[in-house]
């Protein structure tokens, strides 16, 4: 089981997982495999992250999720006016 150690953000450390960085990160690894996208626990081992103080971590957190909660507020005013739309020709389709 992995246990952040207390100067770590939990939260952080699942924003940092899921970046692109980390992507980036990990695809270095995948390039030194043959075949199949391993990654060894040695070289999970091998990768360093960037451990901001906690007021960092806490900001980037923050930042992290109002960019996301922004994404989910433009999600559903697109799909509000592909309803309206959709709506609309019904409607016209059938007078």
């Amino acid at each position: 089981m992995f246990r952040p150690k207390p100067e770590l953000d939990s939260l952080y450390l699942a924003i940092l997982l899921r970046s692109r960085w980390m992507q980036y990160q990990l695809s270095k690894f995948y390039m030194q495999s043959t075949g199949t996208q391993l990654l060894k626990l040695s070289q999970l081992r091998e990768l360093e992250i960037p451990l901001p103080d906690l007021a960092t971590q806490k900001n980037i957190v923050q930042l992290f999720l109002n960019i996301e909660k922004a994404n989910q507020i433009a999600l559903q005013e697109i799909e509000t006016r592909e309803n309206i739309a959709e709506a609309i020709l019904v409607n016209t389709i059938e007078g």
